[in-house]
């Protein structure tokens, strides 16, 4: 009987050392975490950042930052069985959730830059309505010699006139409110249409890039006088301020920021460009307010429709255009990027007559000498505007043609570089990442108007994100450390930036 009760009493102790050290210990369930990955958790209102080194059946080692108050923080290392685990590093076990470790965040497509979207075309809006001669005329083969004589053999008779426009837009962009760029064909004021192929290819080329784009007829057609050619120029401009107020009427339909308006144009287009973002109606030509034989062709915006939408251009790209006066320059503080052969003998690249290349009679006769691109350049340096010259050296009007007429490498060069050019007005105030001088584990970026902001780092710990704020603990055994943050501005246009801390 002795004999089973002790053998009764050892089988007791044997059980009971085993539910004590086996059973009864709590045992933690690591199968959840991967070495090498970092989690986050909160214990007593303090968060820490562990990873795991080493997982057994047994023992669990790692690493561990706890954050504070402090910018920086120290690594802690731990080796314990798991039976001490809860114990010795509690927070592992409780709220945890994995950390997603970001060195650089995604980069939105480079909208504006880059050409990303398809395009669609609406023809033949129309935006004015006028007295004039013809609206368009689309030549082929004919020299400036024929378009001359046909101008002084033609009657020019007056006649009610629809002025069209094309618009360009930029397939599936979203909702955005985007820029607005106007195409402005040349031809002398006396031919040129808006479906001519490279204002055509201008105008995709923008819309692709994130624009809404229009080009337009305007009003052509003069006898040979400088009254005639002065009265036929204004009135293109007016045609332009009257297309700029019908588009602003409509920004909401096309989808267009108001704030963000350009223009461009070549030869004829571009000094039509540049007299509509600075000629001012009292320093209109005098032609235009009527004589003897001729009518007050009124103030710029008081033509083609009825509408007063106010409107301000950002930039002009200006391609082979000249002024009449460049004190006109002095109204307004838009940029202007200039494009220009330096053997140009149709609108002069200094300060000379136009028409060089009918003849130079004819050219005083008809036309008043002309500021080309580099008196333009020198006259905005010195008033210190934003301006831009691009020279090709030894070419001639019209660079970005061939023989053809088709676009060639001049006209890419060309757009890339005024896209380039009117990007800084999209995008005026450079992204920063500023740090709190109150809390120094808080960075922020230095523009509020900003959307789906993605932060990354290297050298610590992201600990939250809201808004354009970051909260950040910085590893104290690292010695590269960066924030990167990327994201988009209400128009669309990305940005990326590195802060790097030393």
């Amino acid at each position: 009987m002795v004999s089973i009760l002790k053998n009764l009493f050892f089988c007791f102790i044997s059980v009971l050392f085993v539910l004590l050290f086996f059973g009864c210990t709590p045992k933690a369930n690591l199968s959840y975490y991967k070495p090498q990955t970092y989690y986050k958790s909160t214990y007593n209102d303090s968060i820490y950042f562990f990873q795991f080194s080493e997982i057994g059946k047994r023992k669990a080692a790692g690493i561990y930052y706890s954050v504070g108050e402090q910018p920086t923080t120290d690594p802690q290392f731990f080796r314990v069985s798991l039976r001490k685990l809860k114990k010795k590093v509690p927070f592992i076990l409780d709220s945890v959730e994995v950390y997603k470790a970001v060195s650089k965040p995604a980069l939105y497509p480079e909208r504006y830059k880059k050409e990303l979207y398809q395009v669609d075309v609406i023809r033949d809006v129309t935006f004015a309505r006028v007295q004039g001669h013809w609206d368009s005329y689309v030549t082929d083969n004919e020299s400036y010699f024929d378009i001359f004589k046909k101008g002084v053999t033609s009657t020019l008779s007056t006649r009610n006139i629809e002025l069209k426009m094309d618009i360009y837009q930029p397939r599936n962009a979203g909702n955005q409110q985007r820029p607005f760029l106007l195409v402005i064909h040349g031809g002398a004021f006396y031919i040129g249409d808006k479906q001519s192929i490279p204002i055509v290819e201008f105008c995709r080329y923008f819309a692709s890039l994130g624009y809404t784009t229009a080009s337009i007829n305007y009003r052509l057609g003069f006898l040979p006088s400088k009254n005639s050619v002065e009265r036929t120029g204004y009135n293109a401009v007016q045609d332009a301020h009257a297309a700029m107020r019908f588009m602003v009427e409509n920004s909401s339909k096309y989808q267009i920021d108001t704030s963000l308006i350009f223009v461009c144009g070549t030869s004829a287009g571009a000094i039509t460009s540049l007299n509509l973002a600075f000629m001012q109606n009292d320093a209109r030509p005098e032609s235009t307010k009527g004589g003897f034989l001729s009518s007050d062709l009124g103030l710029i915006e008081s033509s083609g429709n009825l509408l007063t939408n106010n409107f301000t251009i950002k930039a002009v790209g200006n391609m082979w255009g000249a002024v009449n006066d460049l004190n006109h320059l002095k109204s307004k503080n838009t940029a202007v990027v200039s494009f220009h052969g330096d053997k140009d003998r149709i609108v002069p690249y200094g300060y000379d007559y136009p028409f060089e290349i009918v003849s130079k009679n004819i050219g005083k006769a008809v036309f008043g000498k002309m500021y080309g691109s580099s008196e333009i350049h020198k006259m905005l340096k010195k008033l210190n505007r934003r301006e831009m010259l691009y020279t090709f050296e030894g070419f001639d009007h019209e660079p970005h043609v061939d023989a053809k007429g088709q676009p060639n490498s001049i006209h890419q060069f060309i757009k890339t570089n005024m896209a380039d050019f009117f990007y800084v007005d999209i995008v005026p105030k450079p992204i920063d990442i500023l740090r709190n001088s109150d809390s120094l584990q808080y960075y922020y970026i230095n523009e509020m108007n900003i959307s789906d902001i993605l932060w990354g780092i290297e050298g610590g710990f992201i600990i939250s994100t809201q808004n354009n704020n970051a909260r950040i603990v910085w590893k104290s055994d690292e010695t590269i450390k960066s924030i990167s943050v990327s994201g988009r501005y209400k128009n669309g246009a990305s940005f990326f930036k590195t802060l790097e801390l030393k």
